[in-house]
């Protein structure tokens, strides 16, 4: 069975079929777990900029205030030494998230600490909403070859446009 299987079972499954409230989305793990993953592979702030406030060190080099800081969530997320398999996209690893091990500062696609996006849960909502409305009825096939080429503009995005076909599933 596919990841998209995967999801469509769980839609499958749910017992609502009206709109989908956040008490549906909650009971949406799988699809959460896609929505994670993809998040951790390609997190649109792929760079953070933070500035010191006083000195501080950094890996053992002295850092002064007034120090631009830059962080790539991208980077962090694909770092072999905190993920297995790191440029897989696997969403199982983010099934038990809430007895995973790993560091809390090494998936931050709503960046962290006191600059941490607001809007995340929400955002998270937004995005199982629009997925789970789209699965419920269509089947996705990818259409080019190869791996999405990426660009690192303002947000990370795709180098061109996404080629789909849409296949009814009932």
């Amino acid at each position: 069975m596919s990841q998209q299987d995967d999801v469509h079972a769980e839609l499958d499954a749910l017992q609502s079929d009206t709109g989908l409230g956040m008490q549906d989305t909650e009971q949406l793990h799988y699809t959460q777990a896609v929505l994670q993953e993809a998040m951790r592979l390609y997190p649109p702030g792929w760079v953070l900029s933070r500035r010191t406030i006083g000195p501080d060190s950094l890996s053992g080099y002295a850092v002064p205030p007034g120090t631009d800081v830059l962080l790539s969530p991208y980077l962090i997320q694909r770092h072999p030494r905190h993920w297995d398999r790191p440029g897989e996209f696997l969403p199982e690893r983010f099934v038990d998230a809430a007895t995973d091990p790993r560091d809390q500062w090494i998936y931050i696609p709503f960046a962290a600490g006191p600059r941490h996006c607001v809007g995340e849960s929400f955002a998270m909502y937004e995005m199982t909403v629009h997925v789970a409305r789209v699965a419920r009825r269509w089947h996705l096939e990818y259409l080019d070859e190869g791996p999405i080429g990426i660009e690192a503009a303002i947000n990370l995005r795709s180098r061109r446009g996404l080629r789909m076909r849409l296949v009814p599933r009932h």
